[in-house]
């Protein structure tokens, strides 16, 4: 049987679809202003180092992003005592 703390598939998915609708202005925004190609790679390249902060951030210093927050839900170590860290939220 699955322990009800950890069957929060709905709940993470909610989550996710939160943080990306965060991101659809500047998703939006670069789609209008970029025009070429190889302004493309660097804008593609932008944004995912923006996504990969923010995720890392949230996770190693708070232990969720908004949309967790917002669907109570917080990464935290196998002791579910403290926060994973960056490192941690890095690799994952």
């Amino acid at each position: 049987m699955i322990d009800k703390k950890y069957s929060t598939f709905g709940n993470r998915l909610f989550a996710g679809l939160i943080d990306g609708l965060l991101f659809l202005p500047l998703t939006l925004i670069a789609d209008y202003v970029i025009v070429e190609d190889r302004t493309r790679l660097w804008s593609d390249l932008a944004f995912n180092c923006i996504w990969m902060i923010y995720v890392v951030v949230g996770h190693g210093k708070y232990g969720q992003t908004i949309g967790k927050k917002l669907m109570n839900i917080k990464v935290l170590d196998i002791g579910e005592e403290k926060l994973i860290g960056y490192t941690r939220a890095f690799y994952r």
